[in-house]
C-alpha cells in the first residue's frame, strides 16, 4: 500500500494572492507540468463576472457550469446563451480542455476580473498528479486550495500539499528519507506533515468496492445478530449517564464557564482506565477527534474501540463506537454502541471536571467490558476469516425493482423501529449523461 503525506501551508486571506501562491508553488517545485491535472471550482454569490470571463475563454463544449439548485451541469456555450443565475457555480477539470500551462494562464486571467466580481467569488483549486522535485519517479503529489468564504472563518483559505510514495510502513527509514529529500528540494515542509498508509489505485477498483460492500453487509448482520441476543435497552441500562444529544448540549451549556470545572486530559484518562478495565486491548492512536484501541479478533481481523469527541465547540463530551478492521487492508466498519439498541441516535457522556470525566470514562469502559463476549462472538461469526463473499446465512434477494425493494424494506424497518416512517424517495444519478436520459429525479 502506498504512503501518503499531507501538510498544511500558510497563505494569504486575499483570493488573488492565495490562488497565485498555489500556481507559483507548482511552477517552482514540480518536475515539469506535463501530465498534471488541474481542477477549478468557483462559486459566485451575487456577481458572476468571474464565471462569465471563464466561459468566454473555455472551449464552447467545456462542461461544468451549474446554477445553484440545479442537478444538471451545462456547457460554456449554454451558460453564455442562458440567463445567468445570481448564484452560479463551476466545477471542472481544466486540463480536459487545455494544456496545463494554458490552464494556469487562464486562472491568472480570471484573477484580473473587477474587484467586485472577485469579492463575490469563492475559489477552489486542486492540482493532482504532480511530481515534486526530489520525489522518486513513482511518487505523486498534489496541492489543494479550498476557499471557506461562506463559513466566515478568520483564516479564509485551507491550503495543503500532498505527497504519495511507495511503501508499507509510514515510520520506516526509507520513507522518512524520501520525505525529507522532497522537503529539502521543494522547501515544502513535508517532514512536518501527517504520514499514513492509503489504498491508492486499488481503493478505486471495482473489486475493492465489492469488498467494501460485502464487509458492510456482514458487519450490519453482525450488529443485528448482537442486538437480537440482548434484552431491550440493555446498553442503556449499563450507561445510565449517557444523554441524548439535545440533553447533552443543554447540560454542557449550563456547565459553561463553571469555575468548578477545569482542564481534563481525556486521552490520558481513557488510556489509564482502559488499561485497567480492558487490558487485552492495545492503544493505537489519539488525535483531536478520536482515541482508538484494538484487539486481535482473528488471523486477519481486529476488534476496535473508538472514543470519539462530540460537540467540538463546547467540548467535554464523547461517545463510544465499536468496529472491526482488516489487518492487511485499509478497511474498517464501525457503529455507535447505541446502534445495538436499533436506533440511529448517538448518546453522549458529558463532564465538567476531572471526577465527572473519570466517572463517565469508567461507565463507558465498563459497558464495553460487559458487551465484549457477545460482541466478539457475533463478529467472529462473520469476520473469521475476513469475508470475500456475502455470508451463506445472509438472505439474498437477487435482482429487485425499486417497488419490490420498498415493499420488502418497509415492514422490516417498522419491525425494527416502531416509529419508522417514510421520509423521502429519490434517485440522483452521478453521471451527467444519465441525468439527461432519465430526466428530473423522482422525489416525494
Amino acid at each position: 500500500m502506498p504512503i501518503a503525506v499531507s501538510v498544511r501551508l500558510p497563505t494569504s486571506k486575499d483570493p488573488r494572492e492565495a490562488v497565485r501562491e498555489c500556481i507559483r508553488l507548482i511552477r517552482s517545485n514540480a518536475v515539469g507540468l506535463e501530465g498534471i491535472q488541474i481542477e477549478l471550482g468557483l462559486f459566485c454569490m451575487t456577481n458572476s463576472g468571474v464565471l462569465e470571463r471563464l466561459a468566454e475563454r473555455l472551449p464552447s463544449e467545456a462542461l461544468g457550469f451549474m446554477p445553484v439548485g440545479s442537478d444538471r451541469a451545462v456547457t460554456a456555450r449554454e451558460f453564455q446563451t442562458e440567463a445567468a443565475s445570481s448564484m452560479t457555480g463551476f466545477q471542472g477539470i481544466l486540463t480536459d480542455y487545455l494544456l496545463p500551462a494554458d490552464a494556469f494562464a487562464l486562472i491568472e486571467q480570471l484573477l484580473e476580473s473587477p474587484a467586485q466580481a472577485i469579492r463575490s467569488t469563492a475559489f477552489h483549486v486542486t492540482v493532482r498528479k504532480v511530481r515534486w522535485k526530489g520525489a522518486p519517479e513513482d511518487g505523486m503529489g498534489s496541492l489543494s486550495l479550498f476557499d471557506m468564504k461562506g463559513l466566515k472563518r478568520a483564516q479564509r483559505f485551507s491550503f495543503s500539499a500532498g505527497l504519495q510514495l511507495p511503501g508499507e510502513d509510514p515510520k520506516s527509514r526509507d520513507v522518512r528519507t524520501a520525505v525529507e529529500q522532497v522537503a529539502r528540494a521543494t522547501s515544502i515542509p513535508f517532514a512536518e506533515g501527517t504520514t499514513v498508509r492509503v489504498r491508492g489505485e486499488k481503493g478505486r477498483s471495482p473489486g475493492f468496492a465489492k469488498s467494501l460492500l460485502v464487509g458492510q453487509i456482514c458487519f450490519e448482520e453482525a450488529i443485528e445478530d448482537l442486538a437480537a441476543k440482548l434484552p431491550k435497552r440493555w446498553v442503556s441500562e449499563f450507561a445510565p449517564n449517557a444523554l441524548a444529544p439535545n440533553d447533552a448540549f443543554e447540560r454542557r451549556c449550563q456547565q459553561w464557564g463553571d469555575e468548578a470545572g477545569g482542564k481534563v486530559n481525556l486521552p490520558s484518562l481513557i488510556r489509564r482506565v482502559a488499561k485497567k478495565t480492558l487490558p487485552e486491548f492495545k492503544f493505537e492512536s489519539a488525535d483531536a477527534e478520536q482515541i482508538i484501541f484494538s484487539k486481535q479478533l482473528g488471523q486477519d481481523s481486529a476488534l476496535m474501540i473508538l472514543v470519539e469527541r462530540a460537540m467540538p465547540r463546547i467540548g467535554k463530551a464523547f461517545t463510544l463506537t465499536l468496529g472491526v478492521r482488516a489487518v492487511a487492508e485499509l478497511m474498517r466498519f464501525t457503529a455507535n454502541v447505541f446502534q445495538i439498541e436499533r436506533t440511529t441516535e448517538e448518546r453522549l457522556w458529558t463532564y465538567s471536571a476531572e471526577l465527572e470525566a473519570e466517572a463517565a470514562v469508567n461507565e463507558s469502559m465498563g459497558l464495553v467490558k460487559e458487551l465484549l463476549p457477545r460482541l466478539e462472538s457475533s463478529l467472529r461469526r462473520y469476520f473469521e476469516p475476513w469475508p470475500e463473499q456475502v455470508h451463506v446465512e445472509i438472505e439474498q434477494q437477487g435482482s429487485l425493482t425499486a417497488r419490490e425493494a420498498f415493499a420488502k424494506a418497509e415492514p422490516l424497518a417498522r419491525s425494527l423501529y416502531s416509529d419508522a416512517a417514510l421520509i423521502r424517495l429519490a434517485n440522483r444519478a452521478r453521471s451527467l449523461e444519465m441525468r439527461d436520459i432519465e430526466g428530473p429525479r423522482t422525489g416525494c
